[in-house]
C-alpha cells in the first residue's frame, strides 16, 4: 500500500485530517485494483505500518471507510479487514450522503430521477444483451411472496438489474444514488422502512418495477418512458405530507437505524452512524446556517449520551462532507460547515478512470440533464422575477465566439453556469462530474473536442439567451436542446447513441 500524504503532522486534529488521507488512499487503491467483496486487506497492524502511521490513526482511517461501507472488520481466527462492497456501490452511497447534506428537496429529486430513469430505461430495452434477458425472466417468474418484505426486496431488485443493463456504468451510478436519495427523503418525510403500509416501495412501485423489466425484456422503449413518468408519479406522493421537524429529531435513532439499511442494508447500525444522523437533524430542525455554532464537545456528548470517541467518529463522517468543521481554541467547538462536493467528485473521477468510462457513457446523459437544466432554470427565474446571472451570460458570450477547436470547452461552460444558476445542488454536482472528467487525460482517448456547425450553434446560443431574458421556458428547453444535439454528436459516437438522443422526448 502507498503511504498518505503528510505523514508526518502531529496533534488530534492533524491525526483527523492523516486518518482522512488514508481512508481516501485506501479507498482508491480499492477502485484501481477493482478488488472484490470480501478481499482480504490485512489488519489494523499492517495498515498502520504500511501507511507509516500510529495504531490509532489507522483505526481511524477504517473507521471512516467502515462508515462509508468500503470495509468491515471480519471477525474470528481468520479476522481482519475486508472489502464490504464494490466500488460502484460504495461511489453511490457518498454521492447519496452528499446530496442528503445538501439538502436536495423532494421536487427537484423527482424531476431529475424522471430524467436519469428514462435514459437508463432506454439504453436498457435498446442494449440489453440475451443474456441479461435470461437473468430479467428468471426474477419475473420468481415469485415475491405475499409480504410486503419480499415484494419490496425483488422490487430493488429489479432496480439493480435494470441499472446494469444499461450498460452504463455513469447512468447506473446516478440511478442507484437518487434511487437510495429517494427513499432516504421518504424516511425523513415520516415514512417507515421498510415493511410498512406507508413503505416507499409499496405495492404499486412494485407493479411498476414489474412492467418496466417486461417492458425492457420486450425492447418497448416507449413502454419504459410511460413507466418511468408512473414510478415519479408513485414517488411523489410519498412527500405529500412533510413530518414535522420536531418529530423528526425525537425519532432520530429509529430515522438513522432505517437511512443505514438504506444506505449499507448488510451493515450493523454503529452508535456513531445513529449520532452523526441526530447532528444532521439538529441542524435541520434549528434552520442553522453556514457558520453558525453547534455546541461544545462536552455539550454534544452530554446531549447524545456518548463518549469522545463515539462523538469524534460521528463528527469525523458529517466533516467528511463538509456539513460541520470543528476547531480549537476561541474559535472551537463544532460549527456548521457548506456541504462541499469536491471529496465526492475526486472519488468518482478515481472510480471512472478504473472503470475506464468513456465519454459517450458520461454524454449520454448529459445531453438530457443540461434540457432539465435549462427548464428549471428558467422557472427559478420566473419566481424570483430575476435576470439571467451575468457569469452564465458571459459565458454564452465566450462560446458565441469561440472556435471551432474550443467550441466545445466553450459549451462545456456554458452549460456548467447554467446548472449552477439553478442553485441545485444535485444538478451542480452532476455537471461538475461532466465537466471535470472531460478535463482529465482519460477522455481524450475517446473524443475529438469541437463542434461541426459553428453557425447553428451560434444561433442556439443567441436563442438561448433571448428565451432566458423573455423567461421563455419552452423556448429555453428547445435552444438547449439544439446545443445537446450539436455538443454530443461526434463522429466517434456509436450509431446507438446517436439513435438514442433522437429517440428520447424531450417533455415528460
Amino acid at each position: 500500500m502507498k503511504k498518505a500524504r503528510g505523514a508526518t503532522l502531529g496533534g488530534d486534529a492533524q491525526h483527523a485530517k492523516l486518518a482522512e488521507q488514508i481512508a481516501t488512499e485506501l479507498e482508491r487503491q480499492v477502485i484501481a485494483q477493482g478488488l472484490p467483496v470480501g478481499h482480504d486487506l490485512g489488519n489494523e497492524t499492517a495498515l498502520a505500518e504500511a501507511f507509516g502511521v500510529s495504531r490509532w490513526v489507522a483505526r481511524e482511517a477504517l473507521a471512516i471507510t467502515e462508515r462509508e461501507g468500503l470495509t468491515r472488520m471480519r471477525r474470528g481466527r481468520n479476522g481482519g479487514i475486508v472489502v464490504a462492497a464494490t466500488a460502484d456501490d460504495v461511489l453511490a452511497t457518498a454521492v447519496c450522503n452528499y446530496l442528503l447534506f445538501a439538502r436536495v428537496n423532494a421536487d427537484e429529486l423527482i424531476k431529475v430521477r424522471k430524467v436519469v430513469d428514462r435514459v437508463a430505461y432506454v439504453l436498457a430495452a435498446t442494449q440489453a444483451k440475451d443474456s441479461d434477458v435470461r437473468i430479467a425472466r428468471d426474477l419475473l417468474n420468481r415469485s415475491p411472496g405475499s409480504d410486503r418484505t419480499g415484494k419490496l426486496q425483488q422490487a430493488v431488485e429489479i432496480y439493480s438489474l435494470i441499472m446494469r443493463l444499461t450498460n452504463n456504468p455513469f447512468v447506473g451510478l446516478f440511478g442507484t444514488a437518487l434511487s437510495r436519495l429517494t427513499m432516504c427523503l421518504s424516511v425523513l418525510n415520516g415514512n417507515k422502512y421498510p415493511a410498512s403500509d406507508r413503505s416507499p416501495l409499496n405495492d404499486r412501485l412494485v407493479e411498476i418495477r414489474r412492467r418496466q423489466l417486461e417492458c425492457i425484456i420486450g425492447a418497448d422503449a416507449n413502454g419504459v418512458i410511460e413507466a418511468a413518468a408512473d414510478a415519479a408519479n408513485a414517488w411523489a406522493v410519498m412527500f405529500e405530507n412533510a413530518m414535522d421537524a420536531k418529530i423528526a429529531l425525537a425519532r432520530a435513532p429509529q430515522i438513522a437505524e432505517d437511512l443505514s439499511t438504506i444506505l449499507h442494508s448488510d451493515a450493523t447500525v454503529k452508535r456513531a452512524a445513529i449520532v452523526a444522523i441526530q447532528i444532521e437533524l439538529d441542524i435541520r430542525a434549528a434552520n442553522l446556517s453556514s457558520g453558525d455554532t453547534l455546541a461544545s464537545e462536552p455539550q454534544l456528548m452530554e446531549r447524545y449520551g456518548v463518549g469522545r470517541p463515539v462523538l469524534r467518529e460521528a463528527i469525523r463522517s458529517l466533516e467528511r462532507y463538509g456539513l460541520v468543521r470543528s476547531g480549537t481554541g476561541r474559535g472551537g467547538g463544532v460549527r456548521v460547515g457548506t456541504p462541499n462536493s469536491g471529496g465526492v467528485v475526486q472519488r468518482a473521477l478515481d472510480y471512472f478512470e478504473a472503470a475506464r468510462i468513456s465519454r459517450r457513457d458520461v454524454d449520454v446523459l448529459a445531453g438530457e440533464i443540461i434540457v432539465l437544466i435549462a427548464e428549471l432554470l428558467v422557472e427559478r427565474l420566473q419566481g424570483e422575477h430575476a435576470s439571467p446571472p451575468e457569469a452564465l451570460l458571459s459565458a454564452i458570450k465566450v462560446a458565441s465566439q469561440a472556435t471551432k477547436a474550443n467550441a466545445r470547452t466553450a459549451l462545456d461552460a456554458v452549460f456548467f453556469e447554467a446548472a449552477s444558476a439553478t442553485r441545485s445542488p444535485l444538478l451542480i454536482l452532476l455537471m461538475t462530474m461532466c465537466a471535470e472528467f472531460r478535463k482529465s487525460a482519460l477522455p481524450k482517448r475517446f473524443w475529438v473536442s469541437g463542434v461541426s456547425d459553428e453557425a447553428g450553434m451560434a444561433e442556439a446560443l443567441d436563442g438561448f439567451e433571448n428565451a432566458l431574458r423573455k423567461r421563455d421556458a419552452q423556448f429555453a428547453r428547445r435552444a438547449m436542446s439544439r446545443l445537446a444535439s450539436l455538443a454530443f454528436q461526434a463522429p466517434q459516437a456509436t450509431a446507438a447513441h446517436n439513435s438514442l438522443l433522437g429517440f428520447l422526448p424531450r417533455g415528460d
